[in-house]
Parts: structure tokens; C-alpha cells; sequence
């Protein structure tokens, strides 16, 4: 499959002897693999500390220790990043102008290929109906989400195929755009004008993508639409969007740079694991299939596009805003390499 090579690179290579030797409960307390760095110690819900492997085939690491620290709070990491505690961090967005404007730091802005996403339960009795699922669309006002829940960091999405970060995608061929008066025409044409009929639509999300949640909340009371938003924890969330215990759901699902393994999402054979959207649509099942079965990069461009404006006609789910990653370094810390790929390995000290 197309997935193949992309799959096998991540796979990671254990030493086989080792592993025999400790047995599998060990080796997870102290791995060890065939990469620059050795397995040093590792706190609970504190952080990991490696050291540099003194033999490794491509040469010995330039950083020689490298920890990484856990921090549950977002405050609380702030705090101990501008204390000079780290060396290289993710900024939460809203503090992102703050840490520019002391000029400490270097910054690197990169923008996520996957987006925050509304998952639609696409065997509601409501949801069912194309014609509603197009009015939601059109409902939503994407830069003002960027905005509020992004501090406008971010930016929209019209598919969930990044046109520029993935793989033999493409921009869709007419992306909805917000139109509340649109959205409004195709409500009534499906029988519920101003959103009479329609039950309270229950939301439900977990605490990172509440803003989002609001957002979508707002946007479709226009409409006539009532949302009741439920806030998660992660378990329970999960298995709410597995089993379809939901109307609408606001998640981030980020599986892969190339196309083909987002048929967890979509196929049919994913009903009740990873198609969270319940969706049962033969036209899709056919093109993904059709997609697995070539190598050819022609091929896969006229497979994707179709499959990409396919999807984003049936709104099967509703794309919502590509997030950005922003890492404050310290300004002696060289990155060698691309930022968003780059390893401890590719990281060394300026001389």
C-alpha cells in the first residue's frame, strides 16, 4: 500500500538478545533501542533523561544528555521556561506575544497538517441528512474561531487534507465558506426552517478543545440550532465517539502526512474502532480501496482529488482550523535540520 515505506520507518528497532533477556515488563522500565541515545532514567509524570550513545553508526550525538521534563500545568511550565529552566519549549498561544516581545528566545511558528475537527454522528436521525450537515458548514465562522480559540495563531481549514503538509493532496474545488444565509436556505430545504424541529444537539469535547466547542455552539444558535456541550474525560470521551454515543463531537485526529491511513476515519471496516463518524458510504469504501491498490503517484493524485472533494461535499465530518506548534529555543541552541521533524541529534550548541 501506499502507507507501506512511510510504516515501516516508524517502526522501531529493539535489541531482539536484550529483550529476551529481560522480558517485556523490564524492557519497558529500561528500553533500549539502536538510536544516538541510551536510556538514562525515567520519573513518573516527571521526565526522561537520556545520555548520548558513545558508538552510534552515524556518529556520537553533540548534545550529550538530553532530558525531557513533564509538566501537567501550563502555568506552571511558563513559569519555569522564563526562570531559564528549559532549553526548548512549546509556547501555550496565548503567551506567544509575551516571549517574542522579550527577545530572549528564537521562535519557530509550524503549522499542524491534521486540523481540530467537529466529528458528525452520521446515523442521527437529524445529521443523517446531508443538506443539514451542509448547513452546519456553512454556519461556521472559521477565522473567528482562529481568533478566539487560537489567538489567531492558527488558521482554517476546508479539509482534512492539508493542501500543502500532506502528501498528493489538493485544495478542494469549492470550500464552504461562511454563509449564514446559505446555511439558512439548506436548513429550511431539509424541513427545518430557523431550526423549528430540531431537538437540542448534544456536543460533547474534551477540556483542550472547549474554545472550539463554544465557538460552534455560538455559530449555530444563528441558525436556530440549540448545542449542549459536555466536557469529557479523555476515556470516556473515547469511547463515546467510538461506539456513536454522541451528535456532535469537537476532537483533533492527527494520523498520518499521507491519505491513505486516514480510512481509519472514513471506511467501513472501522465502524465501531476508529470511524468515528459513523460513516457507511460505498463510494468512499471504493476510493480508498482503489488508493491502496496503487503506487503510482499519478494515480493517487486523480484517486485523492476526487476523494477529496468527495468528502468535502458529503461533510461527513467538519473541518475547522490547522493549529500552530510554537517552539521558544534558546538563541545558542543551532537546529540542524527542518524544525518540525528535527530530533535532540539534530541539535547542538553554537561554538
Amino acid at each position: 500500500t501506499p502507507a507501506f515505506l512511510d510504516n515501516m520507518c516508524r517502526v522501531p528497532i529493539i535489541n531482539e538478545a536484550y529483550y529476551n533477556e529481560v522480558g517485556a515488563e523490564e524492557f519497558g522500565k529500561a528500553p533500549m533501542g539502536t538510536g544516538p541515545y541510551k536510556f538514562v532514567e525515567h520519573k513518573e509524570m516527571q521526565g526522561t533523561t537520556v545520555e548520548a550513545y558513545e558508538d552510534y553508526r552515524d556518529g556520537v550525538a553533540a548534545i550529550k544528555t538530553v532530558t525531557w521534563d513533564i509538566m501537567a500545568d501550563t502555568a506552571s511550565a511558563q513559569m519555569a521556561f522564563e526562570a531559564g529552566s528549559f532549553d526548548k519549549f512549546s509556547i501555550a498561544l496565548e503567551n506567544v506575544d509575551t516571549v517574542e516581545a522579550s527577545g530572549q528566545w528564537n521562535l519557530i511558528q509550524t503549522d499542524n497538517y491534521a486540523p481540530v475537527a467537529m466529528y458528525v454522528n452520521n446515523t442521527h436521525d437529524i445529521l443523517g441528512n446531508v443538506k443539514v450537515r451542509q448547513a452546519i458548514h456553512y454556519a461556521l465562522n472559521k477565522d473567528n474561531m482562529d481568533t478566539l480559540a487560537q489567538d489567531g495563531k492558527g488558521s482554517i481549514a476546508d479539509s482534512f487534507f492539508h493542501p500543502e503538509l500532506m502528501t498528493n493532496t489538493t485544495y478542494v474545488d469549492e470550500p464552504y465558506t461562511y454563509n449564514v444565509e446559505k446555511a439558512k436556505e439548506l436548513l429550511a430545504d431539509a424541513g427545518y426552517a430557523n431550526g423549528e424541529g430540531l431537538p437540542t444537539l448534544k456536543l460533547i469535547t474534551i477540556t483542550k478543545w472547549e474554545k472550539h466547542a463554544l465557538c460552534v455552539q455560538q455559530d449555530l444558535a444563528e441558525l436556530g440550532i440549540n448545542v449542549e456541550i459536555q466536557t469529557l474525560e479523555a476515556s470516556t470521551f473515547l469511547n463515546d465517539i467510538t461506539v456513536g454515543n454522541y451528535d456532535l463531537a469537537v476532537n483533533m485526529a492527527a494520523l498520518s502526512n499521507l491519505v491513505y491511513p486516514w480510512r481509519m476515519l472514513y471506511h467501513s471496516d472501522f465502524l465501531g474502532k476508529t470511524n468515528f463518524g459513523q460513516v457507511n458510504d460505498p463510494a468512499i469504501d471504493e476510493l480508498f480501496n482503489k488508493l491502496g491498490a496503487t503506487m503510482s503517484d499519478d494515480e493517487q493524485k486523480a484517486i485523492i482529488k476526487e476523494l477529496v472533494n468527495y468528502i468535502n461535499v458529503n461533510v461527513n465530518y467538519v473541518p475547522l482550523t490547522y493549529t500552530t506548534t510554537v517552539t521558544a529555543y534558546h538563541p545558542d541552541l543551532v537546529i540542524n535540520g527542518h524544525p518540525r521533524s528535527a530530533s535532540a541529534y539534530d541539535l547542538s550548541w553554537a561554538k
